[in-house]
């Protein structure tokens, strides 16, 4: 498994394009995120995420990769302000 560290600099290497055309930021999601598009079985509108196994933090998996939710929203405001 990845160190912190390492998911982090694969988080940081996604384009914007690839978190913002399939995700949004909702404050009303638990996770925080909501898919706007289709991603494998996962209907536009559902909420994005599931909660981790140590129920401290909210997850999702896009283009194979795991991330924490927290993460993305934190690239996709990032890269929203730059």
């Amino acid at each position: 498994m990845n160190s912190p560290m390492e998911k982090m600099s694969l988080l940081q290497k996604q384009r914007k394009s690839e978190f913002t055309d399939y995700l949004v930021a909702d404050s009303s999601a638990p996770s925080g995120l909501r898919w706007i598009r289709q991603n494998g079985r996962i209907a536009p509108g559902a909420t994005a995420g599931t909660l981790h196994k140590n129920k401290r933090y909210y997850v999702i998996q896009f283009l194979g990769t795991k991330y924490k939710c927290t993460d993305v929203i934190e690239q996709m405001n990032t890269t929203q302000t730059t």
